[in-house]
């Protein structure tokens, strides 16, 4: 996971993950990442770039107000064969703290 940036208020996360599976390829299969907080939630599906690297951009969260933590998000990421057989990796929260532009 990596911080993609902060820009006019807004957050955004990005994962690299690989994927590999015993039979399908990676552009057979789907990798889902899911997010869950008290504010926002979301989905983003995402394929293989080729490879068995799945990249995923979960955002930009938005924030109005100041101070604090905005959101604990729980992430949960789960891969999908074309068999239709799934993977999910143990959720991790991850604390979004409010982008402040000091100008």
């Amino acid at each position: 996971m990596a911080w993609s940036g902060c820009t006019n208020g807004a957050n955004e996360l990005t994962y690299h993950l690989w994927v590999t599976d015993d039979h399908d390829t990676p552009s057979q299969l789907t990798v889902k990442f899911s997010w869950q907080g008290q504010n926002i939630r979301g989905f983003n599906i995402v394929s293989s770039d080729g490879t068995s690297a799945f990249n995923a951009n979960l955002g930009p969260f938005t924030w109005n107000g100041g101070g604090g933590p905005a959101d604990t998000l729980t992430i949960t990421i789960t891969a999908t064969d074309s068999s239709g057989l799934t993977t999910t990796l143990t959720p991790r929260p991850v604390n979004m703290a409010q982008c402040i532009i000091i100008g």
